[in-house]
């Protein structure tokens, strides 16, 4: 970490997150070598909230040199008389622990190298930093959502069914389509309320990729449509009693509204505090961009892209996870 005695730059520390395994963004512009701490030699230990030394005198001369002989732990002399000359407008020369800080960061007080992020003050922390980060991006991702405004399926396609058919149901090696989707609804047998022209839903569907993360967040290790989808049937089956399709039919449920709710209008629910209820009888949590499940242990899912797609019997968006309607054992 970088420390400026007088409110520079510091370094970047990389953090954490959570969400399927997300990995963490790399700050653009920092140094892998820049977190070396100082030579350890040198004898001084910086204080990473103050530019001078805490324990140095606030009374003795800062413009007199520091005697190396000296006793650290003697008092300068209080009887010492200012010097009635001296110009109080004056700048006030840096003290030894300036020197020593700008020796060991040479951004401290000049210049700084391209791509330096700059902190707040000298009160800015990696922590707050990363904070500020996701808020943009949130921001950021909350606009879009909102500009992004109503998608019209394709004519070929003009049903919610029509739309989840069209990713054909293979699995591939494509994460961002409906294959996982399709064929569950097809073994849940409910093409048809989904095909219903008179119907006016909202699906939040899942894509495949989130339901590779939901198996490897049950333990499968790996990456592959067809081996996570035989894991979920699996771990279904397990709990169901030796069936699978009730409590899958329960799940794929928790994901159809009888009402058409576009993306602005979630957003909306969220500020309100305004659960949705589902076909499957139970509700789910709008939070900003995310939806609050019954499964308290597991990671939630958020709106994805596509979203807002408009069909003749209702509107689909993509979400990120499979909603769990049910506190799992």
């Amino acid at each position: 970490m970088h420390i400026c005695g007088r409110g520079g730059s510091w370094g970047d520390d990389a953090g954490s997150g959570a969400g399927a395994g997300a990995d963490p963004d790399t700050v653009p512009g920092t140094d892998a070598d820049a977190d070396a701490d100082p030579d350890p030699d040198a004898g001084t230990d910086p204080d990473p909230d103050a530019g001078t030394d805490p324990d140095a005198d606030t009374d003795a001369d800062p413009g007199t040199d520091a005697d190396p002989d000296a006793d650290p732990d003697a008092d300068a002399d209080p009887d010492a008389d200012a010097d009635p000359d001296a110009d109080p407008d004056a700048d006030t020369p840096p003290s030894p622990n300036d020197k020593f800080l700008r020796a060991a960061n040479p951004t401290c007080g000049g210049t700084r190298s391209p791509g330096r992020r700059r902190g707040v003050g000298s009160a800015a922390t990696p922590r707050a930093f990363w904070r500020r980060k996701m808020l943009t991006r949130t921001l950021a991702l909350t606009l879009s959502t909102l500009g992004a405004g109503v998608m019209t399926a394709p004519a070929s396609a003009q049903t919610i069914a029509d739309v989840v058919a069209s990713s054909g149901g293979e699995f591939d090696q494509n994460w961002f389509d409906y294959d996982m989707l399709l064929n569950a609804v097809v073994a849940a047998d409910l093409v048809g309320p989904l095909a219903d022209p008179d119907a006016e839903l909202t699906v939040f569907a899942p894509n495949d990729l989130a339901f590779i993360r939901l198996a490897r967040t049950l333990g499968y290790e790996g990456r592959d449509e067809s081996g996570a989808f035989e894991f979920i049937v699996s771990a279904l089956t397990d709990l169901g009693g030796g069936d699978p399709i009730p409590l899958l039919t329960d799940v794929l449920l928790y994901h159809v509204v009888d009402d058409e709710i576009n993306a602005f209008e979630f957003i909306l629910l969220s500020f309100f505090g305004v659960p949705v209820e589902t076909l499957q009888g139970g509700t789910f949590l709008p939070r900003f961009l995310f939806l609050v499940d019954n499964e308290p242990d597991l990671p939630n899912p958020t709106l994805f892209f596509p979203l807002n797609l408009q069909t003749d019997n209702g509107i689909i968006h993509t979400i990120s996870r499979v909603l769990i309607p049910v506190d799992l054992p």
